[in-house]
């Protein structure tokens, strides 16, 4: 037990990430009751350098943070695209599974012995002068609150830090915006004692961070800012959270339209636009429509229907980030837009028979060809 912890805070890099790999997947609680308490008896004395070590390796390396930086585009321009150091995907890789096995933790083991440790770290690493310790905390926090949620342990503790990280929107230093994009989604919507919910400024403060001058600040408030829209409610379980604020979300959403984004970041924001339409369709215009729409229609009309293959027989254009997303977004768009969309379904529906009738005549050719080599 004792080494299977160790090897988590190894400096090769490479052995930390099977370490913590190891504790995302395969360190559940065993079902044998002599089993579990062997186990439990023998990961006790080791819980606390455990969940240390994980929070550790949830820092950004210094070659990471400083690509992720460079990564910067103007509102209006491409992004200056810096090939990553050679590191840096295994930097990034070590901290993801750090990050989902500290969630695994969280949610197998009782929430007591996890706290033990977790709540005197996050108290001081939160008010740390160094970012990269406070960033990790913050994300430890987020990992922690989906594996065990808000437990009674942790509930007095809350109103001193979600100030804390709410304060991180307007951080000069783009990864702990970031990380507050990331983490805020996850607080808000609950009942944390002492908390007033503050899920119309997240909701906001997220949508103006989609036109971040950083790129990573970017896609990660486009990907919050989705979960917000498609699942997020405020804590009295009101539905005009959105609807509400559609304005602001508009022109949050039509500005971060004119940033530079890669394929998975636009298909989140069109997600966004999406998600939008079906929360506050009552409230929506056809002047809205004409500055959300017609992005998402030519996004989809440019999407190849039969993409073409390269010589190993794999697709050139990768489905789950461009003809299907962009279906399923402009699918939601029509549901719910009702009568404001159909200024554009004539064009959207040429291109769909256009493209089911090039998916026949293919098939008709191929099965053609079938039948003379069968015979």
């Amino acid at each position: 037990m004792h080494y299977l912890v160790q090897r988590v805070s190894c400096e090769r890099h490479k052995v930390a990430t099977v370490a913590c790999k190891f504790w995302a997947k395969h360190a559940g609680m065993p079902g044998n009751t002599a089993i579990r308490k062997h186990w439990m008896g023998a990961l006790l004395p080791e819980m606390s350098m455990l969940i240390r070590s994980l929070m550790d390796q949830m820092r950004y390396r210094p070659e990471h943070a400083e690509h992720l930086q460079r990564v910067v585009g103007s509102r209006c321009g491409a992004a200056d695209e810096m090939p990553p150091p050679s590191d840096v995907e295994s930097f990034a890789n070590l901290r993801n599974v750090a990050t989902v096995a500290f969630e695994h933790v969280a949610r197998v083991y009782p929430v007591e012995l996890v706290c033990a440790t977790f709540r005197p770290l996050l108290e001081r690493r939160i008010r740390s002068d160094s970012w990269s310790e406070k960033e990790a905390a913050i994300l430890a926090l987020t990992a922690f609150t989906q594996g065990a949620g808000t437990p009674l342990t942790m509930c007095d503790l809350y109103p001193t830090i979600v100030p804390l990280v709410l304060d991180c929107y307007d951080d000069p230093h783009p990864l702990l915006r970031s990380v507050a994009c990331l983490a805020m989604p996850k607080l808000v919507g609950r009942r944390l004692p002492g908390v007033k919910d503050p899920w119309s400024r997240v909701l906001i403060r997220t949508a103006v961070a989609t036109a971040d001058a950083c790129a990573e600040v970017r896609r990660t408030a486009l990907r919050a800012l989705s979960s917000l829209l498609a699942y997020g409610t405020p804590s009295t379980g009101r539905s005009g959270g959105v609807s509400t604020q559609t304005a602001r979300l508009i022109d949050a959403l039509d500005r971060a339209g004119r940033c530079d984004m890669d394929p998975e970041t636009q298909c989140a924001y069109f997600e966004c636009v999406s998600h939008l339409v079906g929360r506050a369709n009552d409230s929506l215009t056809a002047a809205d429509m004409d500055r959300l729409i017609p992005p998402l229609v030519a996004a989809w009309k440019s999407q190849p229907w039969n993409p073409g293959v390269t010589k190993t027989g794999r697709s050139v254009v990768e489905p789950d980030l461009g003809i299907v997303p962009l279906s399923v977004a402009l699918g939601t768009v029509a549901t719910y837009a009702k009568s404001l969309y159909a200024p554009f379904a004539e064009s959207v529906f040429k291109k769909a028979c256009a493209d089911i009738e090039g998916c026949v005549l293919v098939f008709l050719l191929s099965f053609d060809r079938f039948k003379r080599w069968a015979y």
